[in-house]
């Protein structure tokens, strides 16, 4: 049981965290390139990787909006990377939708995302767990 609450704990951290950063440069778009990659990148890999460690312990519908909530981080992200100014891809070949950054879709599926993990890892929830084990 210690590893399931320890991979929905992990990937709740990992949710927030990816959160609140994609928010601060969402609205203070890294200078450089290396920035993106240091400060981004890992938290984007993170949320990632926990998401695939937990999917497990995560019923149908629960996958499903913590995967809305990634596609909307990769989204912020792409529009975060394709703003910065040494962004080494062709930026004219993406789409306005791409390289705007989708603040409703950012922020709805966070809310959904971190509203099931709040019920997921609600105290109560956890001691019924702890009594049937």
């Amino acid at each position: 049981m210690s590893r399931k609450i320890d991979a929905l704990h992990r990937l709740y951290t990992s949710l927030v965290d990816c959160h609140y950063i994609l928010n601060f440069y969402g609205n203070i778009t890294p200078q450089k390139l290396q920035e993106y990659k240091e400060k981004i990148e890992p938290k984007m890999d993170e949320y990632l990787n926990a998401l695939v460690m937990s999917s497990l312990y995560l019923n149908e519908e629960q996958n499903k909006v913590m995967g809305k909530a990634l596609g909307a981080f990769r989204q912020a992200s792409m529009a975060i990377w394709l703003n910065i100014e040494d962004c080494p891809l062709n930026k004219e070949s993406y789409s306005n939708s791409t390289k705007i950054f989708e603040w409703t879709l950012f922020s709805e599926s966070f809310d959904v995302a971190n509203l099931t993990m709040r019920s997921i890892l609600n105290p109560k929830v956890l001691e019924q767990i702890s009594k049937i084990n």
